[in-house]
């Protein structure tokens, strides 16, 4: 076991935690080994491309209820293949990434709406 260490050492001089799975691999016998690689291929993601990516943010948003953790989601998948949000971004609050709800009031530049869910004030730009 203490060459096992020694390895661990070696090959990590750092210590941090995004590398704990594979310390604890590494200590786990041949058998134990084989079943988390079919695990981890198993939970390997499927690569999209830019058009396919803005397939599904448009579908996304053709829905009308949706939740902040699948917002993020999307959110997220936008950003990696630079894909700009447009309209879909006054859909939702900036700050909670609900769906954007609550008190209206325009000036001449801006649109404020104010959302009910966490009272944060949108402005959207008029043209």
């Amino acid at each position: 076991m203490k060459t096992v260490i020694a390895a661990r050492k070696r090959l990590f001089s750092f210590r941090t935690q995004k590398l704990s799975w594979l310390r604890r691999y590494v200590s786990l016998p041949q058998e134990a080994k084989s079943r988390c690689c079919l695990r981890f291929f198993i939970l390997m993601k499927t690569e999209l491309n830019k058009t396919q990516a803005k397939e599904k943010i448009d579908k996304f948003f053709q829905n009308s209820s949706f939740s902040p953790k699948q917002l993020k989601k999307i959110k997220r998948l936008a950003m990696k293949f630079n894909i700009k949000l447009g309209n879909y971004r006054k859909l939702f609050c900036k700050k909670c990434l609900r769906p954007l709800a609550g008190k209206l009031s325009i000036t001449k530049s801006h649109k404020t709406i104010e959302c009910k869910h966490c009272s944060f004030r949108n402005k959207i730009r008029i043209n």
